[in-house]
C-alpha cells in the first residue's frame, strides 16, 4: 500500500509541477473515472477489478491535462482585449456549464437573431425579415446577440409593469440579458410645466447575472449601455477604458426595497447601471416612475440616452414599457431557465 501511495504522490506532483496555478489534488479529485468511485483500498478483489489499464491511464491523464489548460486560459482572459475578454468568458461559461471539451461548445452561426415572441421593441417588418435596430443591435455584439431570443419579462404581455415582477422573473438567470425600456419625460422631475413628450427607447445588455445587492457588482463582460431610434439607429455606449489596464468597476445595481423599512429612509432601491448606488447612471425604480437616465458616468462613456429629451425633465422619466430578453441561443437559455 505504501509503494502505491508513493506513486500517487509522485503523479501529484509531476501534475502540480506543470499546472502551479491549478490545485491538482482537487481536479483529480472532481475527474477521477467513475470505477475508482466508491472503491474500498482494504478489498482486495474490488481494488484488483477496479485497477485501470496503461491505456486508460495516459487517455484520463491527457483529459486532466486539457482540463488544466482550459482553467489556465479561463483565468488569464485579464490580459487581453475587451472583446476577447468577453468572448472567452462566454467560452468559459459554455464550457463549464456543458462540462464538455472545446469541440462540443455550442457554435454561433452569426446568423440573423431571432425572438421566440413578440415585442414591442422590434415588431416584424411588413416585408419580412428581421426588424432593421434588431440586427443593428445584435452586430454590437454578434457573439452573444446573433442567437435566438427568449422573452424573461414583458409588461405588456401580463407580467406587469413593476420592478418586482421583473426582479422575479430575471433573478439568477445565468446567460446574456437584454433590458428594454420606452420611456417618457417624467412631469416629477421636470424643470418647467409637465412633463410628457416624445418616447424614447433604451436598454442595457450583459452576460453577467442578475443578483441582488446592496453593492455595485459585475465587471466587464462586454457590457453597454444602448438607445434605440428610427432615425437614428442604435448608439451604443461602452465601458471607458481604464488607463492601468484593470477591470472596469463594478457597473450593475439590484437593491429591493428592505424589510425593516430602512433606518434612515436613504437606501437606494431599485435597479441600476453605472455610477454609484447614490447617483446611478441608469436608475429604474420599484414603481417605475420617477426613473432617472444620466448622459454621463465614471463607468461608461458619455452619451445621452434619452435621445435629447433628459434636458427639461432633469433626465428622469417614466417607463410605460420594459421587456427582458434571454439571448446567448436556445441551449444556453433552456440551461439557465432550468
Amino acid at each position: 500500500m505504501a509503494g502505491r501511495n508513493d506513486e500517487e504522490a509522485a503523479l501529484l506532483a509531476r501534475l502540480q509541477a506543470q499546472f502551479g496555478d491549478i490545485d491538482m489534488s482537487e481536479v483529480i479529485s472532481q475527474g477521477a473515472p467513475p470505477s475508482a468511485a466508491g472503491v474500498d483500498e482494504d478489498d482486495e478483489s474490488s481494488s484488483a477489478a477496479a485497477e485501470p489499464t496503461p491505456e486508460e491511464l495516459a487517455a484520463w491523464q491527457e483529459a486532466q491535462f486539457a482540463r488544466g489548460r482550459l482553467r489556465l486560459e479561463a483565468e488569464g482572459i485579464g490580459t487581453k482585449s475587451a472583446g476577447d475578454v468577453h468572448r472567452a468568458a462566454l467560452e468559459r461559461r459554455r464550457l463549464r456549464r456543458k462540462g464538455a471539451a472545446e469541440e462540443d461548445w455550442e457554435v454561433l452561426d452569426g446568423s440573423p437573431p431571432r425572438l421566440d415572441a413578440e415585442s414591442r421593441f422590434f415588431p416584424p417588418p411588413s416585408g419580412g425579415g428581421v426588424h432593421p435596430l434588431l440586427a443593428e443591435l445584435a452586430a454590437a455584439d454578434p457573439d452573444a446577440l446573433s442567437t435566438e431570443w427568449t422573452r424573461l419579462y414583458s409588461s405588456g404581455a401580463g407580467d406587469g409593469l413593476s420592478l418586482a415582477a421583473l426582479r422575479e422573473k430575471v433573478r439568477g438567470y445565468d446567460g446574456p440579458t437584454v433590458l428594454l425600456i420606452e420611456g417618457r419625460p417624467s412631469a416629477a422631475g421636470s424643470a418647467g410645466p409637465g412633463g410628457g413628450g416624445e418616447t424614447f427607447r433604451l436598454g442595457f445588455f450583459t452576460t453577467t447575472t442578475w443578483i441582488e445587492s446592496a453593492e455595485m457588482f459585475g465587471t466587464d463582460d462586454g457590457c453597454f449601455l444602448f438607445s434605440l431610434s428610427d432615425e437614428g439607429g442604435v448608439a451604443t455606449v461602452r465601458p471607458r477604458t481604464r488607463p492601468d489596464g484593470r477591470e472596469m468597476r463594478p457597473c450593475m445595481y439590484c437593491r429591493p426595497p428592505s424589510r425593516r423599512g430602512g433606518a434612515d429612509g436613504k437606501e437606494v432601491v431599485g435597479l441600476g447601471v453605472g455610477g454609484s448606488p447614490a447617483r446611478l447612471r441608469l436608475h429604474v425604480t420599484e414603481t417605475m416612475e420617477g426613473c432617472r437616465c444620466l448622459p454621463h458616468d465614471l463607468a461608461f462613456e458619455d452619451g445621452d440616452l434619452m435621445s435629447g429629451a433628459g434636458d427639461a425633465s432633469l433626465y428622469r422619466f417614466d417607463a410605460e414599457a420594459v421587456e427582458v430578453w434571454g439571448a446567448g441561443g436556445r441551449e444556453w437559455t433552456e440551461h439557465a431557465l432550468a
